[in-house]
């Protein structure tokens, strides 16, 4: 009784977004981030160094192309007043923490601070692949192989189902019972992979992968869920959740109902795990 004077509207309201006058002293653009990733092997070897989407090498020389490559990007952004570049590592959970360390510490000689958010580690602004997009350019014909019919990621040493669709949609449950039956080559014990192992992959838009659900959409435009996949990971904080990866451009992790979302499902499968033998 207390909102008899509402007005409901008859059309709903339409967002719209302006970019920002370009200011000569460069105060519209936001600071610079300069992001660092690295792969690793499961026994923590690094097997490659990022740097801004870009693959710069592999383990010592990895890191002495990041010493080589960071005064000139360091001096590009200082050159702009009100600017101030800071950096971002995003590392794998297996992979080793003194790598880790050697790049913060590199980052820090050249004035770089850290840049901080609430999914990255305090001090260090590092986050894991589960909380940071991977994307990776110009990775093709030097990471991936073809296996038959799976594919095998030189950067992990993890072998993934080669196919995108070959499942169709399938429920949470459905889903783990299609991995437990999936045999793919000599190996029949293949997982729903975990939100870091499928960050590792994003976008898998390399020619050996084939049907990827991949679309161009900024965000969950509807039907979202048919460009997402299934993790192994449930969400403990609700009931009948569990996450799926959006297979879009900003895409990630989000929950999804377990029994009531139909999502694709490509399967994994980790060398240090026991395989299938004669």
């Amino acid at each position: 009784r207390f909102y008899r004077n509402l007005l409901i509207a008859t059309k709903p309201f339409k967002y719209r977004f302006f970019a920002p006058l370009e200011q000569a002293d460069g105060s519209h653009k936001a600071a610079p981030l300069i992001d660092v990733k690295l792969f690793a092997a499961s026994n923590g070897t690094l097997t490659q160094v990022v740097l801004n989407g870009q693959p710069i090498g592999t383990g010592a020389s990895g890191l002495d192309a990041l010493k080589s490559s960071l005064p000139g990007l360091v001096e590009k952004w200082n050159s702009v007043p009100g600017v101030t570049p800071r950096f971002r590592i995003a590392a794998l959970s297996w992979g080793l923490p003194a790598d880790t360390t050697s790049v913060a510490d590199i980052c820090r000689s050249h004035g770089l601070s850290p840049h901080i958010n609430p999914r990255a580690e305090q001090q260090t602004g590092i986050v894991t692949f589960r909380e940071a997009r991977t994307t990776v350019d110009g990775a093709a014909g030097q990471r991936f192989v073809d296996r038959g019919d799976f594919v095998e990621d030189g950067w992990t040493g993890l072998l993934w189902q080669k196919h995108g669709k070959e499942s169709g949609k399938l429920n949470f449950d459905q889903a783990h019972a299609y991995a437990e039956k999936l045999t793919l080559g000599d190996h029949s014990n293949w997982r729903l992979p975990t939100i870091e192992e499928m960050a590792t992959l994003f976008p898998a838009l390399d020619p050996v992968f084939q049907e990827t659900p991949y679309t161009a959409e900024r965000c969950c435009a509807p039907p979202h869920e048919y460009a997402s996949y299934w993790t192994g990971e449930r969400d403990d904080r609700r009931e009948n959740t569990a996450y799926v990866y959006h297979w879009y451009a900003q895409g990630g992790p989000n929950n999804c109902l377990a029994n009531a979302n139909y999502v694709y499902v490509r399967c994994v499968h980790a060398p240090s795990e026991p395989r299938d033998t004669e």
